[in-house]
């Protein structure tokens, strides 16, 4: 929650200092860290099943059945 008062002068120089400096997790020794990936790459994403257009979608076309019986 924001405080109910106005920073003082320090603090707001203190916070543009860290966000000058790119603001740095305080929590870790070396600054920020570079997060792992979770689910699917930017790639993948594009080619997973919900994100391809109806009229390219074998389910729009009645083709549903021969879709789920390929194996991925």
């Amino acid at each position: 929650m924001p405080p109910k008062k106005k920073l003082s002068t320090e603090e707001v120089a203190t916070l543009e200092q860290w966000v000058k400096m790119g603001a740095p997790d305080p929590r870790s020794a070396t600054g920020a860290v570079a997060k792992k990936q979770k689910g699917l790459s930017i790639e993948d994403g594009k080619t997973f099943w919900s994100y391809i257009p109806a009229e390219k979608n074998c389910a729009a076309r009645g083709e549903g059945r021969r879709v789920a019986a390929r194996k991925y």
